[in-house]
């Protein structure tokens, strides 16, 4: 299990080294107009994050994880507190026609990045307490409020996807908790037509979509993003044009530090570079679902599934989004991307996760099995 640890480490490592070169590259292009600017102040505010969300990820990989499961009620009525405040003038913060942020003095958080893990942890303990209940329908419409609860002030702000990244992180942890497909497969079916209405009532929702069948036609409004990331991975070629050398990171391709980061990638580094970031974060999932699979008490195996499948399926999403597989979304690639927010919950994130691995080693070999697929088995 120590291999298991270094290896999640340098992984990481090497992903937070990629974000911090994409960054300082991309920095000196980021700035409003009449401004200057070094090319340092975004690697600078990202530096900043990445020091208080190590200081995170040393108490999280320290503390119990059961501890943090306890109190996991707690933190998610805070988060709910959180995401109510992102609508309240004077300390929430409106930008690009969005209510996603709180200011705490210098400082703006994201408070739907903390309800990812939140909810993550809340069901870790929620769906091990009641694995007796777990198959009766009443038990499952009460454990799925708090996630309700959650999308719909999401949703609110408005940030339909980060609701969908939860909504299938969630899915995941139900069902290595051996919730019944049935259930999950109803809540789905059911959760469809509010996902079309939602989409169909805000245009620029519904225009990302027809931008995604259509890029060409709208490659000078609401596809013009993706259009031009499109143009960034086909200059990039198979081995990129080099580094610092991008094209379209000089004005062409806005937010290319965060929601288009891969986009820079792939046309520096070329596809092979965009393959190698996806075998890191393919590895990094792998570890983080041994670990679950290995661990004997529920709530660790949930904890784990729970977070590599977040970081795996945002990962993913992004790639999708620069390759014009799916609309643009505007999340980031985890430990890449410029966001102080994401960056920090991530780091705790690791933190548990390492400190499932811990508890974990200190099972006998004997007794590790694989719980989730034995969980399943047995419910069949």
């Amino acid at each position: 299990m120590e291999r298991e640890r270094l290896l999640i480490l340098l992984i990481v490592t090497l992903l937070m080294g990629i974000g911090f070169i994409m960054i300082l590259n991309l920095g000196a292009y980021h700035r409003a107009p009449g401004e200057e600017s070094d090319g340092r102040d975004l690697l600078r505010q990202q530096a900043l994050w990445a020091a208080l969300g190590l200081i995170a990820f040393a108490v999280a990989s320290r503390l119990p994880y059961a501890v943090v499961v306890r109190f996991s009620p707690f933190v998610l009525v805070g988060v709910l507190g959180l995401l109510v405040l992102t609508h309240v003038g004077g300390i929430g913060v409106t930008r690009n026609g969005a209510s996603r942020w709180v200011r705490f003095g210098p400082l703006e958080v994201q408070p739907a990045e903390m309800a990812k893990y939140a909810l993550i942890i809340y069901f870790a303990g929620a769906l091990a307490r009641r694995q007796r209940r777990i198959d009766r329908p009443g038990s499952f419409v009460l454990l799925s409020l708090p996630l309700a609860a959650v999308g719909l002030l999401i949703i609110k702000q408005p940030d339909l996807s980060t609701t969908l990244l939860i909504a299938c992180t969630t899915g995941l942890v139900f069902f290595c908790a051996g919730v019944p497909v049935r259930y999950l497969a109803g809540s789905a079916m059911l959760g469809v037509p509010f996902v079309v209405v939602k989409v169909l009532q805000s245009k620029y929702q519904l225009m990302r979509i027809l931008a995604l069948i259509d890029p060409l036609k709208y490659r000078f409004d609401y596809g013009y993003q993706q259009y031009q990331s499109l143009i960034a991975l086909g200059s990039g070629g198979p081995f990129g044009v080099g580094l610092a050398a991008s094209h379209q990171k000089l004005g062409y391709l806005t937010y290319a530090y965060n929601d288009f980061i891969a986009a820079i990638i792939g046309e520096e580094f070329g596809f092979l570079g965009i393959c190698a970031v996806l075998l890191l974060y393919t590895a990094l999932v792998l570890v983080g679902f041994r670990i679950a699979f290995r661990t004997q008490d529920l709530r660790g195996t949930l904890l784990a599934a729970g977070i590599s499948s977040l970081i795996g399926l945002q990962a993913i999403i992004h790639i999708g989004v620069v390759s014009s597989t799916l609309p643009a979304t505007g999340l980031n690639l985890p430990f890449v991307s410029f966001g102080g927010s994401n960056l920090f919950m991530n780091f705790i994130g690791l933190g548990i996760l390492l400190n499932v691995s811990r508890a974990t080693e200190r099972v006998p070999r004997h007794q590790h099995g694989l719980r989730i697929g034995q969980r399943r088995l047995a419910r069949a």
